[in-house]
């Protein structure tokens, strides 16, 4: 058996899924319709959960007839990847708008509105990202499980180059690397797994040090 992150057994169910839209919207009365469609997918699977719900119950929700989701969407799954695709990318350009205000602010000051903005990016849609990450069972299917990680690991690159006066790694490639999966998982558990006794404002506080000790013996420091 072979398990993933969730403790899933991910050899039990290997069908492979078509996550793929019929075909994308074009005209503005079109992608209101598929965007309807989507936002009732968000408020189903938080409400009913990924089981429960059917092309039915989302058309319903949504306010249009079944016909007009099966022009777009074959499936159910197709919804749920279409969804999560949309909110991932809302989810990095919020992080690459946090990225550029941060480079405005002083190095120690800069990583903590970072990281804050990442947190509050995710924070914004918590009850979906739980839902997504426990429940939909072929999130390791999904292309976007192996471009999430590649646009997150360009954005703090970008960031990286950008601040080059400030901030030189002995090997940039690698540091970026551990560096984004570090943070990235910190962050998506401090959202999915908020500690009750410790407020947020600590964590942000003692991960943007942790970061920043870590760094100290492989980075150099100048200004």
């Amino acid at each position: 058996m072979s398990w993933d992150y969730r403790g899933i057994d991910v050899t039990k169910n290997t069908q492979v899924i078509d996550f793929s839209m019929r075909k994308q919207p074009v005209q503005q009365r079109s992608k209101a319709l598929v965007a309807a469609l989507l936002d009732a997918t968000a408020r189903l699977l938080v409400t009913i959960g990924y089981i429960a719900i059917t092309t039915n119950k989302v058309a319903e929700k949504a306010g249009v007839g079944i016909g007009s989701l099966y022009e777009y969407f074959p499936n159910k799954e197709s919804l749920v990847a279409a969804l999560i695709e949309r909110n991932s990318m809302e989810i990095v350009k919020e992080i690459q708008l946090g990225m550029e205000q941060a480079l405005q602010k002083p190095h120690e000051e800069a990583l903590r509105f970072w990281l804050e903005k990442m947190v509050d990016a995710l924070d914004e849609r918590r009850d979906e990202v739980r839902v997504v990450i426990f429940e939909v069972p072929f999130l390791r299917q999904m292309p976007l499980l192996e471009t999430m990680p590649k646009t997150l690991m360009n954005v703090a690159f970008s960031a990286h180059k950008r601040a080059n006066d400030r901030v030189q790694f002995t090997y940039p490639k690698a540091a970026v690397y551990h560096l984004t999966s570090m943070v990235s998982a910190a962050i998506i558990n401090m959202v999915v797994h908020p500690p009750q006794h410790i407020p947020r404002e600590i964590l942000l506080d003692e991960l943007a040090e942790l970061i920043l000790r870590a760094m100290e013996g492989e980075v150099k420091t100048t200004g």
